[in-house]
């Protein structure tokens, strides 16, 4: 089976600059690389997390997504939150947008403006217009930010968990039917709380400046929408607690473990996950340790289901996802056609080459015992996170114990840290070598962490404020990991780990590369 994904241009796989994914902030490495300021980026997409996070609404998303959203398995349990996620999204999109837009603005000059205007689609700057008003108002930006993610907040506050069992918004047409009310659907909330603050006098705008969300719902108790007046009991004031946590869990996922239209193992494992929210509810780290960067970019070439390993040899770099679990995985992302599943214990394989030649594959585990063990030295491998824990085998002992880098893409620096102060790299290693490697693409970087044995060594590719706050963390480290902060030179250590890191950075970026040239402006 063959099937051709690219034509000679190089295309994208996805078209966005950042996402609030997953409890992540996901951001588009392609996009800095086109001139996307990332602190443009990032101030937009932590926008999203705050008024995530001061909602049940947006913690009821963020559960959602951890169940609806691969890399969960397909499933009726799936499918279900899945069309609940999407619901809750499309009523409550405007209101995100038009905050997170019109916020990070204010710190955009007026000379400025209409660069940062053209990054956004159109629906996006119509919904930041729903608070234009602000702008011209005379108090001070930090007053104007106060009172657009109190507007955002109170639109989003809606009674969810206490209507949920009531209106039954455990079923997709009730769902549907609840959020057609305006006083329920946040972007029907949203212009109508605009509205009535614009009218207000700026002694009113600076009491909610000071007073924050407790202020803003004194001041807009009144306001109605439809002729009914708004709730705001669904505000939820950080960090939860872990009777919060419970009560969201059950309340969510409560109907669905009794719903025996479902398959009876589905609702044990969903019960089984839930038992402990704080184990699954994602979305609990800071929002700067919960930065990824990501290329959003396709490979170049075709896409081969089990080929023959003969023709996957003679790449420099080749990226490897190995499914280590009993559950299928996504694995290559066609261009058209969605996700390529990975059964368990079989790998996906993207080959990079600096030429433009390129493919993707997925092979079977006797495949790629074959493919590895007939590996040249010279060849960098890139093993992704999505099968390897940190301090437990990577799944394929001949990829465990061979040169590799592992490039993380699939958990937060906030889980790394979390995961590393009590275990190391490798089973038996208890000190790790640090170092940071700053792009010259501006607020871009990469922690750099390896065993002293030199293998395997992990790139962290995150935003340069989250780079720093991860070191700060790892150097008030006081579990069972020593580490040690090194420079660029110690950290490469030998010719050819200097060339797995430069090919992997390298091509990261999408920067033209040569086979043997090791690019030094990537190096502080």
């Amino acid at each position: 089976m063959s099937r051709d994904i690219d034509d000679p241009v190089r295309k994208l796989a996805r078209d966005w600059a950042g996402l609030t994914h997953q409890g992540r902030i996901v951001i588009s490495i392609s996009e800095v690389v086109r001139g996307r300021p990332l602190q443009h980026i990032l101030s937009h997409e932590t926008a999203h997390d705050v008024l995530m996070k001061g909602s049940e609404l947006g913690w009821a998303q963020l559960a959602l997504s951890s169940e609806g959203l691969a890399p969960a398995p397909p499933s009726e349990i799936r499918e279900r939150c899945a069309n609940l996620l999407e619901l809750f999204i499309q009523a409550s999109r405007y209101t995100q947008e038009g905050v997170a837009t019109f916020v990070v603005s204010l710190d955009v000059p007026e000379e400025d403006l209409a660069t940062y205007r053209g990054y956004h689609p159109q629906d996006y700057l119509d919904a930041a217009g729903a608070l234009e008003w602000l702008r011209k108002r005379g108090v001070d930006n930090e007053t104007k930010f106060a009172v657009a993610f109190a507007i955002g907040q109170l639109a989003l506050a809606i009674p969810l968990l206490d209507e949920w069992r009531r209106e039954r918004l455990f079923d997709i047409g009730a769902t549907r039917h609840w959020l057609q009310v305006g006083s329920n659907r946040p972007d029907r909330r949203f212009p109508a709380l605009c509205r009535f603050l614009s009218a207000q006098p700026d002694a009113v705008l600076e009491q909610i400046g000071s007073g924050g969300v407790v202020a803003a719902v004194r001041t807009c108790r009144g306001v109605a929408v439809d002729g009914q007046q708004l709730s705001f009991s669904g505000h939820v004031e950080p960090p939860l607690s872990s009777e919060f946590m419970l009560h969201l869990a059950k309340t969510i996922f409560g109907d669905l473990v009794l719903d025996f239209s479902i398959e009876a193992e589905a609702r044990l494992e969903l019960l089984k996950r839930w038992r402990i929210p704080a184990l699954s509810l994602p979305g609990l780290a800071p929002t700067l340790m919960s930065v990824v960067l990501t290329p959003t970019t396709s490979v170049k070439g075709p896409f081969h289901l089990y080929p023959r390993i003969d023709e996957l040899h003679g790449y420099p770099l080749v990226h490897v996802l190995y499914n280590n679990t009993s559950e299928p995985l996504p694995g290559v992302e066609l261009l058209e056609g969605g996700e390529q599943w990975l059964r368990p214990r079989e790998a996906a394989l993207w080959f990079v080459s600096p030429d433009g030649r390129g493919r993707a594959c997925h092979l079977r585990p006797d495949a790629l015992r074959e493919w590895v063990e007939h590996l040249d030295q010279d060849t960098t491998v890139s093993l992704r996170d999505g099968f390897s824990n940190f301090g437990l085998p990577t799944g394929e002992p001949r990829l465990s114990k061979r040169r590799h880098i592992l490039l993380v893409q699939n958990q937060t620096p906030g889980q790394i840290l979390t995961v590393l102060s009590h275990v190391g790299l490798e089973p038996g290693v208890e000190e790790v070598l640090v170092a940071v490697f700053q792009s010259d693409w501006p607020d871009v970087a990469y922690v750099l962490l390896r065993s002293p044995s030199g293998s395997p060594v992990v790139v962290v590719p995150t935003a340069l404020i989250t780079a720093r706050r991860m070191i700060e963390e790892l150097h008030g480290a006081t579990g069972k990991v020593r580490f040690h902060f090194v420079g660029s030179a110690e950290m490469m250590r030998s010719w050819p780990t200097t060339v797995d890191i430069m090919r992997v950075l390298s091509d990261f970026e999408g920067r033209d590369w040569q086979q043997w040239i090791l690019p030094t402006d990537l190096l502080i």
